[in-house]
């Protein structure tokens, strides 16, 4: 785990640069950009606080909650039925059928 930078009057606000740092960090690509960022929090609705527009500071448990949402540290197995019915094919019957 990365180590999180925050404000010294309100820990729990961390600045847009940090947000930046966690989403490089959980999502494996080092050169996020900003605006790739930017949408992600206007898509999660994570709300800014702040002075200003430019001030934008975000509430550090709801960044790293939608971050585990998702980008799971744990993969997430589905099984061969499911796989099957999210591609919108039939699961083969023959592969039911016990062989004598």
């Amino acid at each position: 785990m990365i180590p999180i930078r925050t404000i010294p009057n309100a820990p729990h606000l961390v600045g847009i640069q940090v947000v930046r740092e966690l989403f490089a960090h959980h999502s494996g690509n080092a050169g996020v950009g900003r605006s790739t960022v930017t949408e992600w929090l206007n898509r999660r609705g994570i709300k800014a606080h702040g002075a200003s527009p430019t001030q934008r500071l975000f509430d550090r448990a709801g960044i790293l909650a939608a971050l585990e949402k998702d980008f799971p540290t744990t993969p997430r197995f589905i099984t061969v039925e499911d796989a099957f019915l999210m591609a919108g094919r039939a699961y083969p019957n023959a592969r039911n059928k016990v062989e004598p």
